[in-house]
């Protein structure tokens, strides 16, 4: 998946490495190492911001 450009959603448990395997698919994926990688914290957008 990491060379495609679909959007990636990793879920899982609190402290099983999300953001670090979301780091790798980005770095896999040859994009600029410098920028255009955001980490988001799901659980920290309240319900009424998110759309269904």
């Amino acid at each position: 998946m990491a060379p495609t450009d679909a959007p990636v959603l990793v879920r899982g448990p609190t402290g099983v490495g999300k953001e670090l395997v979301a780091r790798e698919i980005h770095r896999l994926s040859g994009r600029d190492p410098k920028g255009d990688f955001v980490a988001v914290n799901c659980s920290a957008i309240p319900n009424e911001l998110l759309d269904e």
